[in-house]
């Protein structure tokens, strides 16, 4: 959901896509009904509880508990690398409460390829893009792998 448009000499408007990644429960953890959120991936909201009535949140993607270190990549950075090696500017925010999964969504497993993080997966594509011929094209395939002309 990345898009850019500049009007009558206005800034540019870019349009920011929101992932979020719910983390599932660590050990000792229990699931307390009344508190706890509902993740509606398919309807990309979550419905959190606040003071006693639910306030739902709506992002461009909502990943379950069950999403693989290769589905946040996929949906969180899709064309990352191409536009990187285009010359475009790019930011990853990863943000959440302590404990709740930051580092392991962006640095993964050491040595675990299926569970390599977001900075592993995309300076492999960006290894990749440079090592293949061809010439990089700006906006990538959907899947944050490499896309040649």
């Amino acid at each position: 959901e990345r898009s850019m448009s500049v009007r009558g000499g206005a800034e540019p408007q870019v349009e920011v896509s929101t992932v979020v990644r719910v983390r599932s429960l660590v050990h000792g953890e229990e699931r307390v009904a009344e508190r706890d959120m509902e993740v509606r991936p398919a309807d990309r909201s979550i419905c959190v509880p606040v003071e006693g009535t639910k306030s739902i949140l709506r992002f461009s993607t909502v990943l379950p508990e069950t999403a693989t270190q290769a589905s946040v990549y996929e949906e969180s950075c899709p064309g990352l690398a191409h536009d990187l090696l285009a010359g475009r500017s790019a930011v990853v925010i990863v943000g959440g409460a302590p404990q709740s999964g930051k580092r392991y969504s962006l640095v993964g497993v050491h040595g675990d390829f299926a569970r390599m993080g977001l900075i592993s997966r995309l300076l492999s594509d960006l290894v990749e893009l440079a090592n293949l011929p061809g010439e990089v094209t700006a906006g990538g395939g959907g899947g944050g792998g490499p896309r040649r002309q």
